[in-house]
């Protein structure tokens, strides 16, 4: 029997660890062998249904998520139509719950909870004529050790994120996730997990991502683990985590702070600030410790720190989650996801949702329309501030620019709400606007403001552009230039040793001639960072950037260039 398995990702980048997993669990304890084929939802229905076709397999196996289940739906539908005599087995979190009703049009066999032993099993019996009589069967938890590691072979997944899970289930009763409802933690070996983790190393993978739902759930156990990688840092491959920020302590953060610039990445839910709301969806927690832990991992400056808020739960309305999104800005995170709630089948809140109002989409990703405490209108609104969000401050490209504009405002929220209004009346929120054009964006908004310095705005967006890239063009407002004036005598700031030494020695061997192409030297009639009133010159250092891809800003004195 050939049976192949069918992941279906987001994007491409991406990779599917469930299909991987139930084929070598298979291969190891039976007889028998899986091919496994992955696509992304951007791929064209018929060109996936042609590649499956083509391949005549006679059991289908589709992993679905709530970003998939449509189009495994659809596929599954027109597959029958094609490969009338095959088995279509359906598993993952979006068939776990409310199963029943997708047996008989849609899929032959629903695998639900770990699906590895489960789906072996299933094999065995259909290639021995053993044909099950339950169409919805139910994994039991498994050993983590019996679980083959699945990486062997890294040539298919190069330039994709590599995706890693040291355990299983979580202790925490969140009522928004499906983790809530899995009443046991389980592990891999820790001898098992270091053998895993050394692949990885010796392969100089990218990116490993953990999946585990509370890395950090286990303190003797997350301190061992950070001890080995940072004992065994390849100089190359980065670890990203999703950690309680509160369960980090002393010890921890010694360890964090010993760290190569950009070796861990750290998510971390905070959701609402709002206790009532944390109170109903049991999430519960010492706010000031997770945020005094942010502030210290902050200023580490090593580690990319990525916190995340929900939009749509309980006692939350728009007044609250404001506050919530203002004290989470405060903190400074490299990275704030504006999320909204999705009301998943299984849930605690998909249980209340009568008592909450919760009103969702009926199609997944069953995201939230309107609450009890939230309006259609509200969420709208938070639409086009997550928006603004995800353009001018996960980008990291308008920092300067932004914490200007800030100020003029009440509150952060205030800000982004106000320029998601701009972009909305204006119609920008229905193009494409470039990076370029994204600066000018935000002038004119700062013009129709009535209030604000336009020509310190103008420097403020100038230095943003320069910290990220040796910039070849910018909007023509953008015509504000000191530098004329310095010609002569930044050429011979280049080509003075002791000021190689002294401010640029990562160019230890570069030709003078050329470190005006891999620098950039900045005259300010301020100091954009500080303030200060004085003319300053900022040097851009391309080659040494922060973990944000940011260049390194070396503040020259003023004199040195005017003694020339």
């Amino acid at each position: 029997m050939k049976i192949l398995l069918v992941g279906i990702n987001a994007k491409y980048i991406h990779s599917n660890l469930a299909i991987r997993y139930l084929q070598r669990y298979l291969e190891n304890s039976t007889a028998y062998h899986a091919e496994i084929a992955e696509y992304t939802i951007n791929h064209r229905i018929d060109t996936i249904m042609r590649e499956i076709y083509e391949q005549a397999p006679a059991l289908i196996g589709f992993s679905c998520y709530i970003w998939n289940f449509e189009y495994v739906k659809e596929l599954t539908v027109e597959l029958k139509k094609l490969l009338p005599d095959a088995v279509f087995v359906w598993g993952g979190p979006e068939v776990s719950y409310q199963s029943e009703q997708y047996i008989g049009n849609d899929a032959d066999y629903i695998i639900c909870g770990e699906g590895e032993q489960t789906f072996a099993e299933l094999v065995h019996r259909l290639e021995s004529g053993q044909v099950p009589e339950k169409r919805v069967l139910y994994g039991e938890p498994v050993e983590m050790d019996t679980i083959p590691f699945v990486y062997d072979d890294l040539a298919d997944l190069k330039n994709r994120i590599i995706y890693y899970e040291s355990s299983r289930g979580c202790p925490f009763q969140c009522q928004y996730c499906l983790s809530s409802i899995e009443k046991r933690v389980h592990f891999h070996s820790m001898e098992r997990t270091l053998s895993d983790l050394d692949f990885f190393l010796a392969h100089r993978v990218m990116q490993v991502k953990f999946v585990d739902r509370t890395f950090n759930c286990d303190k003797k156990r997350t301190k061992e683990l950070w001890r080995y990688l940072l004992a065994h840092d390849n100089g190359v491959t980065n670890f990203h985590f999703e950690i309680a920020g509160e369960l980090i302590d002393e010890e921890c953060l010694t360890l964090l702070s010993q760290a190569r610039k950009g070796f861990f990445q750290l998510e971390i839910g905070v959701q609402s600030v709002n206790p009532l709301t944390l109170r109903e969806i049991r999430r519960e927690t010492d706010m000031e410790q997770l945020f005094a832990v942010v502030r210290r991992i902050k200023e580490m400056g090593n580690i990319h720190i990525h916190l995340d808020l929900i939009a749509g739960l309980p006692y939350e309305d728009i007044e609250s989650f404001a506050h919530s999104f203002n004290t989470v800005y405060a903190l400074g995170p490299h990275q704030l996801q504006l999320g909204f709630l999705k009301v998943l089948k299984g849930s605690g809140i998909c249980q209340k949702q009568a008592e909450y109002g919760i009103v969702h989409t009926d199609k997944p990703p069953y995201e939230v329309l309107y609450t009890n405490w939230l309006s259609y209108d509200d969420v709208l609104r938070l639409k086009l501030v997550e928006d603004m969000v995800e353009r001018y401050y996960n980008s990291n490209r308008y920092k300067l620019s932004c914490n200007y504009l800030c100020s003029l405002f009440d509150s952060p929220f205030a800000f982004f709400d106000a320029l998601g209004h701009y972009y909305k009346e204006n119609k920008f929120h229905l193009e494409a606007v470039s990076e370029i054009d994204s600066y000018t964006v935000l002038y004119e908004f700062l013009n129709t403001l009535g209030r604000g310095d336009l020509e310190k705005f103008k420097w403020l967006a100038k230095y943003d552009l320069y910290s990220h890239k040796k910039a070849k063009k910018w909007p023509e407002w953008m015509n504000n230039d000191l530098v004329l004036q310095y010609k002569q005598q930044i050429r011979h700031f280049y080509e003075r040793e002791e000021n190689r030494i002294c401010f640029f020695p990562q160019y230890p061997e570069t030709d003078p001639r050329q470190l005006s192409n891999l620098l950039h030297l900045e005259i300010f009639p301020f100091d954009p960072v500080s303030g200060e009133s004085q003319r300053t010159a900022c040097l851009f250092c391309y080659r040494n950037c922060d973990i944000l891809g940011n260049a390194e800003t070396v503040i020259i004195p003023i004199d040195i260039l005017t003694d020339y």
